[in-house]
């Protein structure tokens, strides 16, 4: 044999003779996956997987099959109980065929959805958050909200919801009923209705003595005091407001001074002769009337032109001066 082929020969039996070796060892199975179920669950998303209620070793297998898919999960707040039989049926059709399992752990487990417990004092709060911002006004002394009947608590997912509230009327002061909108990320996901009454008390006005109807209202007429807000209309917070005013109906004493029974005092009178004025520009032009009703500054009243006999609408400006268009 030549030098050359001694020498190939010696090249191949390195090469083959540890792959002879390999091949005569025996193959190690890979380990088996060992699925461990947990006696209970705590879980936050849309579905139930099984790294939610199982270990899964070795760790290198866990991501893979953590990933598989269960069920739906209960609603949040909610508790379900599950057979580990009945998932183990539902991970061996998702499974790979050839992957050896061993089962371990709980024979069931109970799976909670994790979420925030919205009470009953919740929306309570909520509703007193909402009036305290709407009745944000410096002659209201205090607002609460006395609730009636509230609906359930509930759970929503987290923490990061918030809540429209809609009151039955649009006068806060009488609602009766606040709708509560709970949104997450902008889309509804609860909705409940809470009864009850508001309290707002306020410095307002009242009548000091009594007032006759038409009388002037003075500043020693009046007084302030601090009164519920709930069954007024449009109660005087500040006396300047009333003092100078007439009142167009009687007001007894202690009662509260109502916005719609002052009115502006009559500078023209029925049937007492006026001045009508027209005005354009530089231009001012007067005639001779006669009052067909009684007028306060600046209320529009019906006035008859002497000269034409002809009636028409104009302005008070000023004591038996009514403004008129030409």
């Amino acid at each position: 044999m030549s030098m050359i082929a001694a020498l190939r020969l010696q090249i191949f039996l390195l090469a083959i003779v540890p792959l002879l070796c390999w091949l005569a060892v025996p193959a190690v199975a890979a380990p088996p996956v060992q699925i461990t179920f947990l006696p209970e669950a705590t879980v936050q998303g849309e579905t139930l997987h099984l790294r939610d209620v199982a270990r899964i070793t070795p760790e290198w297998r866990a991501e893979e099959w953590g990933e598989i898919a269960l069920f739906q999960v209960p609603d949040y707040g909610s508790v379900r109980t599950y057979r580990a039989q009945t998932l183990k049926a539902y991970i061996q059709q998702q499974a790979p065929q050839e992957a050896e399992v061993a089962w371990k752990g709980a024979e069931h487990v109970r799976v909670r959805r994790d979420g925030v417990i919205i009470a009953q004092e919740d929306m309570v709060q909520v509703v007193n958050d909402f009036l305290r911002e709407r009745l944000d006004r410096p002659e209201i002394t205090s607002v609460s909200f006395e609730p009636g009947r509230l609906p359930q608590a509930f759970t929503v997912a987290d923490a990061k919801w918030e809540c429209e509230v809609v009151p039955s009327s649009s006068q806060v002061l009488s609602a009766r009923r606040f709708t509560l909108l709970f949104r997450r990320h902008g889309r509804l996901v609860h909705k409940v209705s809470v009864s009850g009454r508001v309290r707002a008390e306020a410095e307002i006005v009242t009548a000091r003595r009594n007032l006759d109807r038409e009388s002037i209202v003075q500043a020693s007429d009046l007084r302030r005091e601090s009164r519920q807000l709930s069954r007024l209309d449009d109660p005087v917070y500040e006396a300047s407001v009333a003092v100078g005013q007439r009142v167009v109906r009687s007001v007894r004493a202690g009662e509260v001074l109502d916005r719609s029974v002052l009115a502006a005092p009559i500078l023209v009178q029925r049937g007492k002769p006026v001045t009508l004025e027209a005005v354009r520009g530089a231009l001012v032009i007067t005639a001779s009337g006669v009052a067909q009703e009684d007028g306060g500054l600046q209320e529009t009243i019906r006035v008859e032109n002497r000269r034409t006999g002809k009636e028409i609408f104009g302005t008070v400006v000023s004591a038996d001066t009514v403004r008129v268009r030409f």
